[in-house]
């Protein structure tokens, strides 16, 4: 330890001059004060360990010793910069409440009452004294219990503030004033509907009449009705929530995730696992109801921190995910309020900033009614989407877009409501534009005839010379903003806090500028529509690219040929082309388009595919190069490799065979796969967790002929437990097991948890098979002439023989999930299925259960 220390100040003897180090180590004496002079160490009692030296140094010295030439710059920088970390000054209090339901079923606000309540208040301001006894700076955690239940009393948690109330209406009214101390911003939970702050105001205003918006709102109102009907308030209960309180922010969490991760489960373990990459356990109500009534310590310690550990991780997620903060830059940029960035649909945010572009002018918008909306003529043109060339390329397939191509073309063109005059063939006559009427005389045209653009629907717009028009103005400022935005993200790297708030400006800047052109073409719900302008930017994009597949295709020295366009994007294919030659030709192709066209329109090389398989309109996969020397990704678009409407058995069997298939080329090892995969899903190998499938339920939706499973399976629960009602959009997962030859799909669909929790189940394998895996397979594989459904019929099998007894002890065991063949013995042989006598089999030892499964 001295040998290694006194190395140490002999290489940093430069930065360690100055440092009176030494002076502070009782242990040793001896020391020379020149550092080049060092004289033999003395150890008094003991030598301090290897820690206690690191630790000092890295106190002391932590601005010479221990900073790296990285995080030098980076210091420099933000001293020069003089940045210090952003603050919105919003606070936040998170709430979830533990309810004692009845048996297994969840909690009913019109007969349980509510035994405690657990909240996390956030907040970022410094000057705001609340203790902080969370897991994170700026969070402070509580608890309100019901002191009826005499049990949990005694119950105490380190540095968790604890308040006891002696009823639930006392309770309600100490949260109450909670709030109100606080005066929190937003009011959050996971779920606001049925649980959270929604089982709190439904419980008061059943129980005791409180409509508890009057209490908590910043505002005095007289309103006595209650806040969550469904009824009154649709959007909220497909969208939000149906609770509103005058002054604040209610946010339901699960939704927010929803709208920014496309996942298959959103529940909040799944939720924590993949944004906080922790794993935390779910715990039925009836298990957290059976460790309240158990009055033993140890279990409503584990019931009070389940909870506690809840509510901070919901704060977690918002902050993870980055919602508030992009959210609050998102109202910056529109000019509108927090909450109208989630609830206001893109017209209502493009007006905003419109409103400002125009107002310099001296121009107004007009207003028309539904009326002169619905009486406006149709739209006419469509983007470009051609039917690709479907086959298995082997060479490069360049993937080239025009980078914002309708916002560039209005820009480049000056389409705008200010600029048009009407049709060229209606010159002196009034005619229809948009949802007006219009005349321009032939003496103004004939006055300005060399300063318009003649649109290929045949409209005139002024040139930039003569008026810029206020959406080319305002596309161009945010365009020039947002790659400002970009650039200095990528020069500020490292100042993490900054780039998520420029992150949510760009992203800001991008939604206005991908909308703009759905404003004018909204021909059923717009607020100032039109169609002229919208049919123009249409067209001109269209012949756009038209005029670039031809001059792509003409040009010999790439011997290219176009095999797929949509709207922005071409795919080329370059065929016996190496991949170093055909990111040289997407940049030349990329150049001469982009010179070819008006600035600020412009191609820009995307990535290279190599292989790639081009199966129909929006759907394709491949291996993706972005760069020279990238290693290969596999990226697909449309497929059920990727799609979450399938089971994950469906995604990792196709990423598994088309990986095989891009690297081997080898058709006789796909198949020994496949004939695997096979194998192990009929003989019950495969995790559980492949076969589960989920999909949204829309309750309401539906008629009575055709109802989805995953609506069935909602139906049912709600048959036993009506406040099991999934929300709307929820994704409800079920599995399919084998209840027989010939059982209709409805019929064999259970819950995961019910398959785990009973016996007599069976995955139905020649389902999943022959319904699920194959037909998914074959889309993709048919292009190239590979039949999967005739692997699985010439492959050899196991044969599953069904034989039933009719032991009345197993009836009674099984009581409720068993079929009318299950009261019958078989009189055929098992081996040959022929007639065999009354005994009905030829084997001796009969397993005494429903299902007998016998492998031949």
């Amino acid at each position: 330890m001295i040998n290694e220390y006194e190395h140490l100040l002999k290489n940093n003897k430069e930065n360690i001059k100055g440092i009176d180090y030494w002076k502070n180590i009782q242990y040793y004496k001896g020391i020379h004060n020149e550092v080049n002079k060092h004289k033999f160490l003395t150890p008094l009692d003991k030598p301090p360990s290897k820690e206690y030296l690191l630790n000092k140094m890295k106190k002391d010295n932590s601005n010479q010793l221990s900073i790296t030439t990285q995080e030098k710059l980076k210091e420099k920088i933000k001293e020069n910069y003089k940045w210090k970390p952003y603050k919105y000054y919003i606070t936040q209090l998170n709430m979830e409440l533990f309810a004692k339901s009845r048996k297994d079923l969840l909690p009913n606000p019109e007969y349980d009452e509510i035994i405690a309540i657990f909240y996390c208040f956030y907040f970022d301001d410094e000057s705001l004294n609340y203790d902080i006894n969370g897991m994170k700076d700026g969070y402070h955690v509580g608890i309100i219990v019901n002191e009826s239940n005499k049990h949990l009393i005694d119950i105490n948690i380190k540095n968790i503030e604890i308040i006891k109330v002696d009823s639930e209406a006392s309770l309600i009214e100490e949260f109450i004033n909670v709030v109100i101390n606080f005066d929190p911003d937003i009011l959050s939970g996971y779920e606001i509907q049925n649980s959270s702050w929604g089982y709190f105001f439904q419980r008061s205003y059943l129980i005791y009449k409180k409509n508890l918006t009057q209490y908590l709102s910043r505002i005095s109102s007289d309103n006595k009705e209650s806040s969550f009907d469904q009824e009154k308030d649709e959007w909220g209960y497909k969208k939000s929530s149906t609770i509103h309180i005058p002054g604040r922010i209610v946010l339901n969490i699960w939704r927010l995730i929803k709208a920014e991760y496309d996942l298959v489960s959103y529940s909040i373990e799944n939720i924590v696992n993949i944004l906080l990459n922790i794993r935390i356990p779910q715990y039925s109500n009836e298990i957290l109801v059976q460790w309240f009534e158990s009055n033993k310590y140890h279990k409503l310690y584990r019931l009070y921190d389940y909870f506690i550990i809840r509510v901070q991780y919901e704060i977690k997620l918002l902050q993870k995910s980055n919602i508030i903060n992009k959210t609050c830059e998102f109202a910056r940029i529109f000019g509108v309020l927090f909450f109208e960035c989630i609830s206001r649909g893109s017209q209502f945010k493009i007006e905003s900033m419109l409103l400002r572009i125009i107002k310099p002018e001296n121009f107004i918008v007009t207003s028309p009614s539904k009326q002169q909306v619905h009486e406006m003529r149709a739209i006419e043109c469509i983007p470009l989407v051609m039917e690709p060339s479907s086959n298995f390329y082997t060479s490069p397939v360049l993937v080239l877009d025009f980078q914002s191509l309708y916002p560039s073309i209005i820009i480049a063109y000056n389409y705008c409501y200010s600029t048009c005059l009407g049709r060229i063939e209606q010159i002196d006559n009034e005619y229809h534009f948009g949802i007006g009427k219009y005349k321009v005389s032939h003496e103004v045209v004939k006055l300005i005839k060399d300063y318009i653009t003649i649109s290929p629907n045949g409209n005139m717009y002024l040139k930039k010379n003569i008026r810029r028009g206020a959406l080319s103005k305002m596309l161009s400022e945010i365009l020039e903003t947002r790659v400002l935005v970009k650039n200095t993200m990528k020069e500020m790297y490292f100042i993490e806090e900054l780039v998520k708030i420029l992150d949510g400006k760009q992203l800001g800047l991008k939604y206005i500028a991908n909308t703009t052109y759905g404003y004018t073409g909204a021909s059923f719900s717009g607020r100032m529509p039109c169609v002229d302008i919208s049919d123009d930017i249409v067209q001109t994009g269209r012949e756009i690219l038209e005029k670039s597949i031809k001059f792509i295709e003409s040009q010999e020295k790439w011997n290219a040929k176009v095999i797929y366009g949509d709207t922005d994007s071409i795919f080329v294919l370059l065929p016996n082309v190496s991949k170093k030659t055909a990111f040289k030709y997407g940049k030349e192709i990329c150049d001469e388009i982009t010179a070819m066209n008006l600035d600020p329109v412009k191609l820009k090389f995307e990535k290279v595919y190599l292989p790639c398989i081009l199966i129909s309109k929006k759907r394709y996969v491949g291996y993706k190069y972005e760069k020279i020397d990238d290693e290969p990704e596999l990226e697909g678009k449309g497929i059920e490799m990727i799609r979450r409407d399938g089971c994950p058995l469906i995604q990792r069997v196709m990423k598994e065979c088309l990986e095989i298939l891009f690297k081997t080329r080898d058709i006789s090892k796909l198949k020994l796969f496949l004939n695997t995969e096979w194998r192990n899903i009929i003989q019950e190998k495969i995790p559980l967790k492949e076969f589960i499938i989920s999909k949204a339920v829309k309750l309401g939706k539906y008629g009575d002929t055709h109802i989805p499973p995953s609506a069935l399976i909602a139906l049912e629960k709600m048959k036993y437990d009506p406040r099991s009602n999934p929300q709307y959009g929820e994704r409800v997962p079920f599995v399919v097991v084998y209840k027989g030859p010939n059982s209709p799909l409805k019929d064999c669909i259970i819950t995961p948890e019910k398959l785990l929790s009973k016996i007599g189940y069976k995955i139905h394998s020649t389902y999943y098979i022959m319904k699920q895996v194959i037909p998914a397979l074959n889309r993709l594989f048919k292009i190239i002439g590979l039949d999967i459904s005739q692997w699985y019929k010439q492959m050899p099998k196991t044969q599953i023989i069904d034989i039933y007894t009719n032991s009345q002890r197993n009836i009674n065991k099984y009581k409720g999930i068993s079929t009318i063949d299950k009261y019958y013995l078989t009189n055929n042989c098992i081996l040959c299925n022929k007639y065999s006598g009354k005994k009905g089999i030829l084997i001796n030892n009969i397993i005494n259960n429903f299902y007998i499964y016998i492998y031949i």
